[in-house]
C-alpha cells in the first residue's frame, strides 16, 4: 500500500556516499537534490529505481498527478 500511494525509498550509507533504491507507483517520477541544489531526473524501470551520488542530499518522488514526497539523504 505505501509503493502504490508514494513508493519506497531505502539509502545506503557507505562510505564513497548515497545509494539510493526505490519502488514506486505506476507513472511516478523521481528527482534527486544535490547539496549544491541541482536536480537530476532519475530513471524509473519497471517501478524501480537506483542513484548513486556523493552529493545527493534528497530523493523526491511524485506519483502521477499526486503531490512529491520528499526523503533526505544525509
Amino acid at each position: 500500500a505505501s509503493a502504490d500511494a508514494g513508493g519506497l525509498v531505502i539509502v545506503q550509507r557507505p562510505s564513497t556516499g548515497p545509494i539510493i533504491y526505490g519502488v514506486v507507483p505506476d507513472g511516478a517520477t523521481v528527482t534527486v537534490t544535490g547539496t549544491d541544489g541541482s536536480s537530476n531526473s532519475v530513471r524509473v524501470t519497471s517501478n524501480v529505481f537506483t542513484y548513486a551520488d556523493p552529493t545527493a542530499r534528497s530523493v523526491s518522488v511524485r506519483p502521477g498527478g499526486g503531490s512529491a514526497m520528499t526523503t533526505n539523504v544525509n
